[in-house]
C-alpha cells in the first residue's frame, strides 16, 4: 500500500495549507483597504487643484472688477491685470476673447464691464462644477473605503468560519465514530481524514487497535482546537497592527479629508477586530475549551470596566451608560471576572446599536444563589430572533459555561431588557455604603459637565432653522416638569406602579431629547423600579425633584437665547 498521503479518497489540503490561506486572505483585505485609500486619494488632490486654481482666478476678476467700476478707468493697471488674467486662464477659448476686449485701449468701459461680468460668471460656473466634482469624488471614496472594508470582513469571518467548522465538524464526527465504534466518514484536511482512514483500518483489526484510535482521535481533536487558537493570534496580529497603525495616523497634521478618511480605515479595522475577535473566542466556546477561573472581585468595578469599551459608541450617538447594584446585591463574588465582563460588553454594544437617544442602564441584583444582570435599553425594542451576532452567541455560550442563560423581555416602543444570570461563588463582604442606587460609567457630554450645559449642546446640535419651534417646546418642558413629578408623587403613594412606570419612562425619553441625560438616567431609574416593582421609588423620587430646579431653568435659559 502506498503512504497515508497517496490513498484514495484522501483529501490532499492540509491544516497547514488552510492556516497560510486565511493568513493570506487577512493580509490582502488590509492591504486592499490601504491601496484603494492609497490610489483615490489622487482623485481629490486633482480636485482640489483645480478649485483653488479657479478661486484664484476668481480674486484676479474681482481685482478687474473693481478698476473698471471706477471712473476714469485706469488702463495701466486694466492692462496689468489683463496680462495676469492671461497666464493664469491659458488656452480657455473665453478668455481667449474676453480678454482683448477688456485690455484694447480704445475698448469703451461699458464694454469692459460686460466682459468682465461674463467671465466671473464663466469662471464662477467652473468653480461650481469643480466643488461638485470634489464632492462626487469624495463620495465615491468614503463608499468605496466602505464597501471594500465590508467585503473584506464577511470575506475574514465566513472564511474563518468555515474552516472551523469544517475542520471541527470532522473532529467531532470522528470523535462521535470512536466513542460509538463505527467507521468514520473519510472527508476533512487531510491530517484528520488520515487518522479517520486509520481509524477505520483499526477497527476491523480488533479492539486493540480501536484503543489506539480514540487516543488519536483525541489528538485530533486537541489539534483542532490548537489550529483555532493558531488562527487567533495570526488573525489578531495584523487587525491589531492595522488599528494601531491608523490610531497613530490620526495623531498626526491631516486635513479634513484625510482625517475623513483614516477615521473610516480605523473605524472599520476596530469594528473587524471586535467581531474576529468574538467569532474566534466563539469556536473556541463552542469546542469545549473555556477555561473558567474562581477568584474573587467586585462586580462594581467590573460592571465599569464592561461599559468602557463602549463609551466611544455611545458617546457619539449621546447615549448615557450607568450601572447600578440592586438593594441586597453584594459588592463582592467569586468568579472569572474577565468572562463576566465580555458577557456585559456584547449586550451593552448590541443595546446601544438600537438606541437612538437616552441610555443603557446595567442593574446587577441577586437571585437565588446566582448573580443577575439586566442590561436595560430606552431603543425601539429588538425582536429575540434578531439577538443572533457573534458576540451576543458568546455571551450566551458564556452564561451557560456559568450555569445560568441569557433571557429577553422585548417592550416594542420602550426598549429592550436582556438579563444574564450567572453562578458565582460567595465571598466575604466589604462594609456597605448607605448611598447604591447608581454608579457608573457616562457617555456623552463629559462628565465634569453640568445638566445645563449638556442641555445647551444638545440645543446646538438639534436646533436647525426652526429655532423657535425648539424653544417652544422647551418652555413647555419646563413648565409641566413640576406637574408631572406632582403626578409621579401621588402614583407612588397610592402604589400605582403601571402609572408611575408609564410617567417616568415619557419624562425620561423627552429629558434625554432635550439633552438632560443625567435626569433621564434617575427617570430610567425610576421606571425600572416601578416596572419590576423591586426596590424603593422615594429616594429618587426626591433626587428628582432636587434636579428638576436646575434642569427647568436650563430649559428655560436655552429656550430665551434660541427666541432671540
Amino acid at each position: 500500500m502506498s503512504a497515508s498521503g497517496d490513498r484514495i479518497g484522501v483529501p490532499s489540503w492540509t491544516v497547514g495549507r488552510l492556516l497560510r490561506l486565511g493568513i493570506v486572505v487577512a493580509l490582502a483585505a488590509v492591504a486592499l483597504v490601504g491601496v484603494t485609500g492609497f490610489l483615490r486619494n489622487d482623485e481629490i488632490l486633482q480636485a482640489q487643484t483645480t478649485v483653488r486654481r479657479s478661486q484664484a482666478v476668481l480674486s484676479r476678476i474681482g481685482e478687474l472688477r473693481a478698476v473698471v467700476q471706477v471712473e476714469p478707468v485706469d488702463r495701466d493697471t486694466v492692462r496689468l491685470r489683463v496680462a495676469e488674467l492671461g497666464e493664469m486662464a491659458g488656452a480657455d477659448p473665453v478668455y481667449q476673447r474676453l480678454l482683448p476686449l477688456v485690455g484694447a485701449p480704445a475698448a469703451d468701459v461699458a464694454g469692459m464691464r460686460a466682459a468682465v461680468e461674463e467671465m466671473r460668471r464663466h469662471e464662477e460656473t467652473r468653480l461650481d462644477r469643480g466643488l461638485r466634482e470634489l464632492g462626487a469624488v469624495a463620495r465615491t471614496n468614503r463608499w468605496l473605503i466602505v464597501w471594500v472594508s465590508v467585503a473584506a470582513a464577511l470575506v475574514v469571518l465566513i472564511g474563518g468560519r468555515l474552516l472551523e467548522w469544517r475542520c471541527g465538524r470532522t473532529a467531532r464526527e470522528i470523535a462521535a465514530a470512536a466513542r460509538g465504534a463505527r467507521p468514520a466518514p473519510v472527508d476533512g484536511p487531510r491530517e484528520l481524514a488520515e487518522l479517520a482512514t486509520a481509524w477505520n483500518e483499526s477497527l476491523a483489526a480488533g479492539a486493540a487497535a480501536r484503543a489506539t484510535a480514540r487516543a488519536e482521535a483525541t489528538a485530533a481533536h486537541a489539534a483542532g482546537s490548537a489550529f483555532v487558537d493558531v488562527m487567533r493570534q495570526e488573525i489578531r496580529t495584523p487587525m491589531t497592527a492595522l488599528t494601531g497603525m491608523t490610531g497613530l495616523l490620526l495623531e498626526t497634521s491631516l486635513d479634513g479629508r484625510q482625517r475623513a478618511l483614516a477615521e473610516t480605515a480605523h473605524a472599520s479595522g476596530s469594528a473587524l477586530l471586535t467581531a474576529v475577535g468574538d467569532r474566534l473566542d466563539l469556536a473556541a466556546a463552542e469546542a469545549g475549551d473555556l477555561v473558567l477561573e474562581r477568584r474573587p472581585f467586585v462586580l462594581r468595578d467590573c460592571v465599569r470596566r464592561a461599559l468602557e469599551p463602549v463609551t466611544a459608541e455611545a458617546g457619539a450617538k449621546g447615549l448615557l451608560l450607568t450601572g447600578r447594584l440592586a438593594p441586597g446585591c453584594p459588592e463582592r463574588a467569586g468568579g472569572d471576572e474577565r468572562w463576566v465582563r465580555r458577557i456585559l460588553t456584547a449586550l451593552v454594544r448590541q443595546a446601544v446599536a438600537g438606541t437612538g437617544h437616552g441610555g443603557v442602564t446595567v442593574t446587577v441584583s441577586k437571585a437565588r444563589g446566582a448573580i443577575r444582570f439586566a442590561v436595560a435599553d430606552t431603543g425601539l425594542g429588538v425582536p429575540a430572533e434578531r439577538h443572533t451576532g457573534a458576540g451576543v452567541l458568546l455571551a450566551r455560550r458564556l452564561a451557560e459555561a456559568m450555569g445560568g442563560g441569557i433571557t429577553t423581555e422585548n417592550r416594542p416602543g420602550e426598549g429592550t431588557t436582556v438579563t444574564v444570570t450567572v453562578r458565582l461563588g460567595e465571598v466575604p463582604q466589604p462594609v456597605r455604603s448607605a448611598d447604591a442606587y447608581t454608579d457608573g460609567a457616562f457617555a456623552g457630554p463629559g462628565p465634569s459637565g453640568s445638566e445645563p450645559d449638556m442641555i445647551r449642546a444638545r440645543a446646538e446640535a438639534i436646533a436647525g432653522p426652526d429655532r423657535r419651534r425648539l424653544a417652544e417646546i422647551m418652555h413647555r418642558f419646563a413648565d409641566r416638569l413640576p406637574g408631572v413629578l406632582d403626578r409621579m408623587d401621588r402614583a407612588a403613594a397610592d402604589g400605582d406602579t403601571r402609572n408611575l412606570a408609564r410617567l417616568a419612562h415619557g419624562l425620561k425619553e423627552s429629558a434625554a431629547t432635550l439633552g438632560a441625560n443625567r435626569f433621564a438616567a434617575l427617570c430610567a431609574d425610576l421606571e425600572d423600579r416601578a416596572h419590576h416593582e423591586h426596590g424603593d421609588p422615594a429616594p429618587v423620587l426626591r433626587d428628582l425633584h432636587e434636579r428638576a430646579r436646575e434642569v427647568g431653568d436650563g430649559m428655560e435659559s436655552v429656550s430665551r437665547r434660541l427666541t432671540r
